[in-house]
């Protein structure tokens, strides 16, 4: 894993590990987490509960759809079609 702000107390064993960072989207703060992105063994982590887990995978889901959004957008400026609008 990388270091982040979280990670300072991981010797000690006082670390709060980071849900993001192993996730399919990863952590968006990087070192500046406050959440330790070291490795952890499942013995010591708690599982979220259901809700937490219903929560984070909307969240996920989220981020990845508006991440394709911009790369679309980024696409089609680069090609030097205009977007089409969207309703929503």
């Amino acid at each position: 894993g990388e270091w982040s702000v979280g990670s300072l107390k991981h010797e000690t064993g006082r670390c709060r590990r980071c849900l993001f960072y192993d996730s399919p989207v990863g952590c968006i703060k990087g070192a500046r987490c406050d959440f330790c992105h070291l490795p952890h063994y499942r013995s010591s982590c708690t599982r979220p509960s259901k809700a937490k887990r219903d929560r984070y995978a909307r969240l996920f889901q989220e981020i990845a759809e508006k991440r394709a959004k911009q790369a679309a957008a980024a696409a089609a400026s680069s090609s030097g079609s205009r977007p089409q609008p969207q309703n929503q």
